[in-house]
């Protein structure tokens, strides 16, 4: 496979939405960050052995060392002594985080999916599912609201320790 093939069979993540962003758009700041994480879990991948490599994957998602050298048709020894090389660590730390990444975008485009339906629900002609839509819809935004109040609290904290040690 050429690299051109390679780079074609890539695909960007969705970019993260904010606010009640409707048409998210990539920025330049958000395509340099991404090209940048790409190139780093690249670098660390290509450093990896084609074993190392294949196992990868399997040995992220498994819930244990031994479910991931059964798995992976890696032995413990070998497994432990990867975890031990920095490379492999790296590869395996950038994965987790792709992963994750990855899955916090997918809940929030589910997140934005529902905020459809109740939209659509508000609109229904029975009333009592207007109501039921309506109230879980102020409920939901009260959360939204405390999360973000807690989270600049937060920061407020954590500026004024920064302040206090400096």
């Amino acid at each position: 496979m050429t690299a051109k093939s390679k780079k074609s069979r890539k695909s960007r993540p969705v970019p993260m939405l904010s606010g009640n962003q409707a048409n998210p758009e990539y920025t330049p700041q958000l395509l340099a960050r991404q090209e940048m994480a790409e190139n780093d879990v690249e670098n660390s991948f290509s450093r990896l052995s084609r074993r190392q490599q294949s196992a990868l994957p399997v040995v992220a998602m498994s819930p244990s060392i031994a479910q991931a050298t059964r798995d992976s048709g890696v032995s413990q020894r070998t497994l432990y002594r990867w975890l031990k090389d920095p490379d492999f660590r790296e590869a395996l730390t950038s994965f987790y985080q792709e992963s994750a990444s990855l899955a916090r975008q997918h809940i929030q485009a589910q997140a934005l999916l529902a905020a459809s339906v109740f939209a659509d629900l508000m609109r229904d002609p029975d009333p009592a599912l207007r109501l039921r839509a309506a109230r879980f819809s102020v409920s939901l935004a009260e959360r939204i609201r405390q999360s973000d109040q807690i989270a600049s609290d937060v920061r407020d904290i954590k500026e004024a320790l920064e302040i206090a040690k400096g």
